[in-house]
């Protein structure tokens, strides 16, 4: 038991940013020692009224994940914060989430909430949708409150295999949404969205909820 406590805490870096500034993220992590990385490209859905939130102004968007053990990727924020300038308007949005490993036991897993983790200041919204219905989900939840999302294009991988989603074809026709919203506001939007869509039946879609840490980027008026 003692030995699973000392294992280190590791911890998913998600940064959305320009393509330009993606790039450089990128070789900034991997100086930094970063080897777990998935980079995917994306739509913003920020209106012009909504700059000062999100701070990004192209449609065209790069969502870099990094997966690190905790203290490195704290550090590695706090770089790409000063080098990317995400503390200044107009230069993208990072976040922080934490990862709770396979097999992890009961006890590390409170240890983890004890540190604060069910306190979080954001939560991060998940919506997998049909095609096309991506902008009226974000005009849902523009309505209850949020600022803006990012929209992403799933893939399959072919006919022989179809990547899944808790059960859900994650392939060309569908939509992933990500919203990002303070925790205060999180209940409403999830609830106007539950409301305006059917998410009970089968294939229509899924919504899920994460905590997020140490956001940088998003200013909250």
């Amino acid at each position: 038991m003692s030995e699973m406590r000392s294992m280190p805490r590791t911890a998913l870096l998600t940064l959305i940013l320009s393509i330009p500034d993606a790039k450089k993220c990128i070789a900034i992590a991997r100086k930094e020692g970063a080897q777990n990385m998935l980079v995917m490209r994306g739509k913003g859905t920020v209106s012009s009224r909504h700059l000062h939130l999100f701070g990004i102004t192209s449609q065209d968007r790069a969502i870099v994940n990094i997966l690190m053990e905790n203290t490195a990727a704290e550090a590695l924020l706090d770089t790409l914060t000063d080098q990317l300038h995400l503390h200044k308007p107009n230069h993208g949005i990072a976040y922080m989430a934490q990862v709770s490993t396979m097999g992890k036991c009961p006890a590390a897993q409170e240890e983890g909430k004890s540190k604060g983790e069910d306190n979080a200041m954001f939560k991060k919204l998940t919506i997998v949708v049909n095609l096309g219905m991506a902008d009226d989900i974000m005009d849902i939840a523009r309505a209850a409150g949020a600022r803006g999302g990012t929209i992403l294009h799933g893939r399959g991988t072919g006919a022989a295999y179809t990547e899944k989603l808790f059960g859900i074809a994650i392939e060309p026709e569908k939509e992933w949404i990500v919203i990002l919203v303070p925790t205060a506001l999180a209940d409403r939007v999830i609830a106007a969205l539950e409301e305006a869509h059917d998410f009970e039946s089968p294939g229509n879609g899924i919504l899920f909820v994460e905590d997020v840490s140490d956001v940088r980027g998003v200013v909250v008026e």
